[in-house]
């Protein structure tokens, strides 16, 4: 299998250790794209993240948009992403981060 590259598009979060969690993902993400290439060996491309972060920093909900690499690949880091835990802040309420994962074979 092909060298392959995850990388996170930087963010810019309303949460305190947002950029840096989601960066967290990275490894997990480069784990679903190798899965994703048993699939379809030429996929490469892109899943886009919303991510709404409560005031205890527990993901509330999340969505993927997928170019490029099939639902299944997005499907496997929605599941990370449901698990991640950011810094609580009740004073804050909800906050949505918006990125990226971009994925190509080197």
């Amino acid at each position: 299998m092909p060298p392959v590259e995850a990388s996170a598009k930087p963010v810019i979060a309303p949460v305190q250790n947002g950029e840096h969690t989601v960066r967290s993902l990275s490894g997990q993400a480069t784990r679903c794209y190798k899965q994703g290439l048993l699939r379809d060996e030429n996929q490469q491309g892109r899943v886009k993240l919303t991510i709404v972060v409560g005031p205890s920093g527990d993901v509330e909900s999340a969505t993927t948009h997928v170019e490029g690499v099939d639902e299944l690949m997005g499907h496997c880091i929605l599941e990370a992403v449901m698990k991640l835990q950011f810094d609580p802040d009740p004073n804050r309420g909800q906050a949505t981060i918006n990125t990226s994962f971009n994925f190509v074979k080197q």
